[in-house]
């Protein structure tokens, strides 16, 4: 138990560290309450949302609902994200060996 806290304060202390190096700062952008409030309304989403939509841009009608409702074509080649080939297989291995392991155990057990 105390080698395990002591990992978890290593770590602690190793992210914190990586924090204090970092040469960027998060901007927040000011508050939109009429366009959000339009948004909200014409979206039906929370006004929450809506000013975070805003914050990332979208501040036409048009281009919010191409963002929230894509179609397929839209969408960008998930094996463009780095390592989804790895992901795929790694989870397609553990699937077959569940299967396998729920055939071995049904038939020992019949």
């Amino acid at each position: 138990m105390p080698l395990e806290h002591a990992a978890r304060c290593f770590v602690t202390t190793t992210a914190f560290a990586k924090l204090e190096s970092m040469k960027y700062r998060w901007s927040i952008a000011p508050a939109q309450p009429e366009l959000a409030r339009h948004l909200a309304k014409t979206h039906a989403v929370s006004p929450l949302l809506a000013q975070c939509l805003i914050n990332r841009g979208f501040s036409e009608p048009e281009e919010t609902s191409t963002f929230l409702s894509p179609r397929l074509k839209q969408l960008a080649d998930p094996f463009l994200l780095p390592n989804m080939r790895p992901s795929i297989a790694f989870g397609s291995r553990g699937r077959m060996t569940r299967r396998w392991w729920f055939l071995a155990t049904t038939m020992w057990m019949a």
